[in-house]
């Protein structure tokens, strides 16, 4: 199978997938789904607890600038990707919970296991979405699949921007809630795409690009109806989003950002979700070629 391959209609959307694909790991993880629902618990906790504390801290000059407003704590895109990741764990650990009670209960189970197909040159077929047999997803599994395809991307991009781009050392000191918006949450978001089922499609890519849209449409409203930032200057980002000084600059980056670079850093984990699969299906013959022998 290629790396790309022709998409269908439902590939664009959220359809065509196995459900028990968003209530597992990808790998023979013991006491599963129970060990599922723990790892889903955790991982909202722990996620959403740093959301709140970090809403909370904002401003105090103990870790950030002192800022005017508390209310404009969302002008910010590191902000809107910590929102979308802590929606999706959120969604994640319903959908988990629900699909537990689906199942018939939390009672431990063995991972379902995909069995590889062979094409007519013996290559094996590595992916899993055509192993499994495909039903109609709850609205709730829908939700739960975009968020997690729109925080993947825009987490990782605001962290790499954020370090190569608008840090400055001389201005803000990196604080533990800086580290964790901009470091800590791509590093989960790593960990989990290496870890569940769930399926990622090359087509989704234009999820991102919405979302950057919708972001940088929002940073030129909030320009023309008088919005300053948090330390009273008319820019957000000063070096890609300032509409009064720099209008053809955030035009440019709107559009880069949107077109090209979500894109990309969505490629990139559909690129890592098939080296994962790939990894897998190996380990799985060498499995079963290990009991074959013995």
């Amino acid at each position: 199978m290629g790396f790309l391959r022709c998409a269908s209609c439902e590939d664009f959307w959220f359809k065509g997938v196995d459900v028990n694909l968003f209530s597992q790991f990808q790998w023979n993880v013991p006491c599963q789904p129970l060990s599922f629902l723990i790892y889903r618990l955790v991982f909202a906790l722990y996620q959403i607890g740093w959301n709140i504390a970090i809403i909370t801290v904002w401003g105090d000059p103990r870790f950030y600038r002192p800022v005017d407003s508390k209310a404009k704590w969302p002008i910010y895109a590191s902000n809107w990707a910590l929102m979308f990741f802590s929606l999706y764990c959120f969604t994640a650990l319903i959908t988990a919970i629900s699909l537990a009670k689906r199942n018939g209960g939390v009672q431990a189970t063995e991972a379902i296991e995909m069995e590889p197909s062979k094409t007519g040159k013996g290559d094996v077929d590595l992916d899993p979405e055509e192993q499994m047999k495909p039903v109609s997803l709850p609205w709730f599994v829908k939700v739960t699949w975009f968020l997690q395809v729109t925080s993947y991307s825009v987490t990782l991009f605001v962290s790499v921007a954020y370090w190569l781009i608008d840090f400055d050392p001389e201005v803000e000191h990196a604080s533990i809630f800086t580290i964790h918006t901009h470091a800590i949450s791509s590093v989960l978001v790593l960990l989990d795409m290496a870890l569940v089922a769930t399926p990622c499609r090359w087509t989704h890519f234009f999820f991102g690009t919405i979302f950057g849209l919708s972001y940088f449409v929002f940073t030129f409203v909030y320009y023309v109806l008088g919005g300053y930032n948090p330390y009273g200057e008319k820019f957000i980002y000063q070096s890609m989003v300032d509409w009064e000084d720099k209008p053809v600059v955030s035009l440019v980056a709107a559009i880069l950002v949107s077109f090209l670079v979500a894109p990309l850093f969505h490629l990139f984990f559909f690129g890592i979700y098939k080296l994962k699969i790939f990894i897998h299906s190996r380990t799985q013959q060498h499995v079963r070629k290990s009991n074959f022998s013995n």
